[in-house]
Parts: structure tokens; sequence; C-alpha cells
């Protein structure tokens, strides 16, 4: 866990308001991507709550757990797994959530490994379905607002608005496999009757990415800590949704508490932005610090979204009470912030 203070009264204070997670007091969780921004975030905030549970953490390198996450009271248990030892290991506990938050999640690297990315996102979630059946436990999915793919109308994206995805496109690896995750979640509760959640993030940030986030937005808070001119590789006018993770983190309580059962939810910040304001905002941070454009730049341009607009409708999971807590604004003060006290 990130050491420094800021970080520690951010999580603490999160889960002293977030009553939603009360809901796996006593209960046993498996969470999948552990190192990740979003699931990393999620096990730092339980274990700086004052929730008992047991964690099975999971991850393809066991020791970065070990590394990573330390129980801070006796009424906390976290247990590393391989992510090729779990279906051996789980039948040691009774587990009643399953958090499936592992996926390559940045462009670079789904571009770079399709075949990890496919696997991560079918035969990983077919064998946490089949553990969700055998232990009678509630699975929730994160899937990807990446699913919707072309649309012709990208004004108002509901869970039910889908375009165009060209399977021949490697970038598309992603995309496909989080759309075919989803139909094995459906077709799980059809034979199976697993209860299951999913939800579509849109493009996620916070102080637990990593140093090697390819995505637009975290290359853009790296060069506004490290005092570099943030480059923009386009005319910046690409307009998405964005979220804070500590906003993902609480949906996750919220799904299981409040959402209805085997459905897909969008899950995003009512705020959305073009690019290139995205960049003017983080830039504010740092006055010292400029936007350059490169359009001309061709580096990694094959792995980017092909996808010019995509802002997410949130209307159903804010019609079973959940709404964002925090501004785009915010968070990426709160990102930026901790980030640098840890770099200090």
């Amino acid at each position: 866990m990130f050491k420094k203070a800021k970080y520690i009264i951010h999580l603490t204070e999160l889960a002293t308001n977030l009553k939603e997670i009360n809901i796996i007091n006593r209960k046993t969780i498996l969470i999948t991507g552990c190192t990740g921004l979003i699931a990393s975030f999620l096990i730092d905030l339980i274990l700086n709550s004052k929730i008992s549970c047991t964690i099975l953490a999971t991850s393809r390198n066991k020791q970065n757990l070990k590394t990573r996450f330390t129980p801070l009271t006796s009424e906390q248990e976290i247990y590393y797994l391989n992510i090729e030892d779990l279906e051996k290991l789980t039948s040691e506990y009774k587990i009643d959530y399953i958090f499936h938050l592992a996926s390559p999640a940045d462009p670079i690297s789904f571009e770079k490994s399709p075949l990890s990315t496919i696997k991560a996102n079918t035969t990983l979630t077919s064998i946490l379905l089949d553990i969700a059946y055998n232990h009678g436990a509630h699975l929730v999915f994160l899937s990807s607002g990446e699913i919707y793919g072309h649309l012709l109308d990208t004004h108002s994206i509901t869970e039910k608005t889908f375009g165009s995805l060209d399977p021949l496109d490697v970038r598309n690896s992603y995309n496909i496999s989080k759309k075919m995750a989803e139909n094995l979640c459906v077709s799980y509760h059809k034979e199976k009757n697993i209860d299951f959640t999913i939800l579509r993030v849109c493009r996620c940030f916070g102080p637990t990415m990593k140093q090697d986030d390819s995505r637009a937005i975290s290359s853009f808070i790296r060069s506004c800590i490290n005092g570099k001119n943030i480059i923009l590789k386009s005319q910046g006018l690409q307009y998405y949704s964005y979220i804070y993770v500590a906003d993902v983190v609480r949906s996750i309580f919220f799904a299981i508490q409040k959402f209805p059962k085997n459905q897909a939810y969008n899950i995003a910040s009512s705020e959305a932005y073009a690019l290139k304001n995205m960049a003017k905002i983080i830039s504010s941070f740092n006055p010292k610090i400029s936007i350059v454009f490169q359009s001309n730049h061709t580096d990694g341009t094959d792995a980017y979204s092909r996808i010019q607009r995509s802002v997410l409708d949130t209307k159903k999971a804010e019609s079973y009470g959940f709404n964002c807590i925090y501004s785009l604004y915010n968070g990426l003060r709160i990102t930026i912030d901790i980030l640098k006290s840890e770099s200090l």
C-alpha cells in the first residue's frame, strides 16, 4: 500500500462515509486483477475500513500481491493466489462475492498482447462463473463503455445502444472480448442460474494507476506531476465520459446491494470533456507546463481507440440511487496531490 498520509486519509474518509461497504462484513471476497488501478484501490479501501472480511486476491504474480497488500487489523484476512491456482485453491473457502476486475485496460497493452486480453475477458470469466456456480456467489463483472463500438448517434449511449466493431481489427480484442464476457454472464445465468452484475465503466483514472498505463489521461497526469509538457497526439477533439476510481469502487458496493441483479449498468461521471479540455484541466495543476499538439505523431496510434465520441447515459444506475460524488476536477486534484506526495 502507498504509505503517505494523504492517500490513507482519503481512503479512511471514503470508507467511513460509504455505508454500502458493510455488505461485505464477515464475507469472503474473490478479487481478480489486484495490482490494477481499480482492484488495488478497492483492496486498499477495504483494508483501511473497519470491515472484517476475507479477501482472496489474485494476480499473475503472487509475490507482487504480498509486497503490495498487508492487512491492518487482526480481523481482516488476505490470501494471495496465482491465477493458475485459482480453481484448486478456491475449494478451500466459501466465497460470497466475486469481483472480476482483471483485464489489460490500457491501449498499448491490449494492442501488443491481444491474446492475453481475450483470455482475461473470456477464459478467466468462464472459470470465475463456474466458481460462482459452485459457491452460490454473486459475480460483479467490470466491463467497458468501449463495447458500444462505433455509433452513428453518439449523443446518449444507453445500455441498449450498440454500434459496429470490426472483428478483424486487433485493437478490438478488448472491446469484443468484453462483449463475449457479458454474454457468458447471461448464458451462465440462463443455464446455471448464477447471479451477476455487469458494470460498464468509462475511462477511469486515480492514484493507483500504473506507471506504464498508456491511456491519454494517465499520460497527462504523469506529465503534470513530472513537470513535463502535455503532448496531445491529435487535435484533442475526442469527446468522452470519465470517472474517478473511488466512484467506480463505490459503484461495486452499490451494485451488490441496490441494483437489480443480472443486468448491465453504465457507470460514469455526469461530466464529459473533449480530450484537449481534459489536458487543459490537468495542466492547470502545474503552471510550469504547457500543452503541445503533435497531430502528426504516429507512435502507438494503432493502439488507440478509433471511437471519437463516447458519452455514457447513467440514468439507469442513478434510478437506483447511485451518483458519482467526485467531480472530475476534484478527482484529478486528489490523484495529483497523492501521487506528488508519494514521489517526495
